[in-house]
């Protein structure tokens, strides 16, 4: 039996700026800015398809199991200052009978699979961590040189072993950019009480990085 499932997909941007301990949001709505920081941060979350359209707003239709959506996740940095980057996946199915389907199979195997790119790190704790910093308008003291990340992945693969409940089924992809700022925020402390600078992370690295929203604290969209 032939089964057809519809790719959706909702974009959220998220923004934050941290500064000596204190920081603030940046939304689409309001604006509000530390005073204590120079310089602003501010990004735009980009889908496109590998030909360079935009994804179609009202999503895919008639995807068939075993088979690839192209579907290409940037960030770009707007701001003055220069930004780490950070995104967050998050996806849902639902079934023709409007039940929500598990994303893992029988098997455990993923009913959805994206082709993660290098340059970026799964941090373990729901986002991937984009390597290099971004670079703003103003900031340039910190080496980057990048204004747009490399894609966190360029297609969404549905997995060939998804049974026929899966069948009429909607995907939605809730893609979740953050950024905090560089400056004042791209060193630490090693265990010889020297001053290390954090010029790309690492997995090492991730943690050392602060001003992150909590998931309680994030502005709605």
């Amino acid at each position: 039996m032939k089964k057809k499932v519809v790719l959706g997909s909702a974009l959220v941007l998220l923004v934050a700026l941290m500064a000596w301990g204190t920081w603030a949001y940046f939304t689409t709505e309001a604006h509000v800015t530390n005073v204590i920081t120079t310089g602003t941060i501010q990004i735009s979350l980009d889908e496109k398809t590998t030909g360079g359209a935009e994804f179609p707003v009202n999503g895919v239709h008639g995807v068939m199991p075993g088979t690839s959506v192209d579907k290409l996740v940037t960030v770009q940095n707007d701001g003055t200052g220069d930004s780490w980057i950070r995104v967050g996946v998050a996806s849902t199915i639902t079934g023709a009978d409007g039940k929500t389907l598990p994303l893992r199979l029988a098997d455990q195997s993923d009913a959805l699979q994206f082709d993660i790119q290098d340059g970026w790190i799964d941090g373990g704790d729901g986002y991937y961590y984009y390597t290099n910093p971004l670079r703003g308008t103003d900031d340039t003291h910190s080496g980057a040189t990048e204004k747009t990340t490399g894609p966190l992945f360029t297609k969404v693969t549905f997995n060939p072993k998804m049974p026929n409940k899966y069948q009429g089924c909607t995907v939605n992809i809730a893609v979740t950019a953050q950024a905090v700022q560089v400056k004042n925020n791209n060193s630490y402390k090693d265990a010889g009480d020297n001053t290390v600078t954090i010029t790309a992370l690492t997995a090492d690295t991730i943690g050392k990085i602060s001003g992150w929203p909590k998931p309680a604290e994030t502005p709605a969209d």
